[in-house]
C-alpha cells in the first residue's frame, strides 16, 4: 500500500495515468556502494552523524528488496531496464560541475577520499543485489539529474517508452530530480516509493508530497507490479 503523503487540497489535478507494460521502463538510480554500504565513499560521512546512519542504513536494507521485486519483473517479462550511477567519467573528476568539485575538495579534506569516485573506481559499483546483467544499459552521470549528462531521453525514446517507473536513492536529489525532468519531457513519471531511500524521512516524505502534487505518481512496489500485471497482455510473465 503506497504511504499516506498527507497531500492537502489542491486546486491542480494529481496525474492519473495508468502503467502500461509496453511503454513503461525501470531506471534504478545510483544504487551503488559509495552511497549504499557504511565505511565506502559518502558513506563515510554519513557514519560519523548518528541520527543519519541509524535511519539510512536500515532503510536501504527495507528498499533493496523491493528493488529486487521491480527488477525480476522486467526482467521476466522482458521490460527495458536502465541503471544510473552518479559520479565523474574523468579519472580526475574534472567533468563534474564546478560547485560539486569545490565540495568534493571540501568533502576530501574530511573524509581523506573524494566522496564521488570516477567510473572503474573503488566504490562506484552497483551493489551486487542489484548487478546488472550484460545486456542490462548502465549510464553514468556526473550530475544529479540522469537526463542532463547521459543518452537517458534519447535511448527511452527510441525504445517506444513513455512511462517510467524510477527507485533508488537519494529520493530528495537524484530519484527526484531526474523524475521532475522526465515529466518535464513528456514521460508519465513514477516515483516507487518504498524502493527509494533518502538520509532522513522528512526529506524522503517532502520530495515525494511535491512530486505527487505537480509531477508524476508515487506508487508502492506492490501497486507498480499490480497494475503491470493487471495490463500485460495474456500470456505475458508473472511478477
Amino acid at each position: 500500500m503506497t504511504v499516506d503523503l498527507g497531500l492537502p487540497d489542491w486546486p491542480i489535478p494529481l496525474a492519473d495515468f495508468t502503467l502500461e507494460p509496453a511503454k513503461t521502463a525501470l531506471v534504478l538510480i545510483d544504487m551503488q556502494e559509495m552511497l549504499c554500504c557504511a565505511g565506502v565513499g559518502l558513506c563515510v560521512a554519513i557514519d560519523d552523524v548518528p541520527s543519519i546512519a541509524e535511519y539510512f542504513y536500515p532503510r536501504v536494507a527495507e528498499v533493496l528488496p523491493n528493488q529486487q521485486r521491480l527488477l525480476e519483473h522486467f526482467r521476466q517479462s522482458q521490460g527495458r531496464v536502465v541503471h544510473v550511477t552518479i559520479g565523474p567519467n574523468a579519472a580526475d573528476g574534472s567533468d563534474l560541475t564546478p560547485w560539486r568539485r569545490r565540495r568534493n575538495e571540501r568533502l576530501r579534506e574530511r573524509l581523506r577520499g573524494s566522496s564521488y569516485p570516477g567510473v572503474n573506481q573503488a566504490g562506484h559499483r552497483i551493489v551486487a543485489e542489484l548487478a546488472p546483467l550484460p545486456e542490462e544499459l548502465v549510464l553514468n552521470k556526473p550530475t544529479m539529474g540522469a537526463f542532463t549528462t547521459t543518452p537517458l531521453d534519447f535511448t527511452l525514446r527510441n525504445w517506444g517508452i513513455s512511462q517510467v517507473v524510477f527507485a533508488g536513492e537519494a529520493t530528495n536529489a537524484c530519484v527526484y530530480t531526474t523524475a521532475v525532468q522526465a515529466a518535464d519531457l513528456g514521460y508519465e513519471s513514477a516515483i516507487a516509493e518504498d524502493a527509494s531511500a533518502a538520509w532522513s524521512e522528512e526529506l524522503h516524505l517532502a520530495a515525494l508530497r511535491n512530486f505527487a502534487l505537480l509531477f508524476g505518481r508515487v506508487m508502492s512496489t506492490d501497486d507498480v507490479l499490480a497494475e503491470l500485471l493487471q495490463t500485460a497482455p495474456v500470456g505475458a510473465a508473472s511478477a
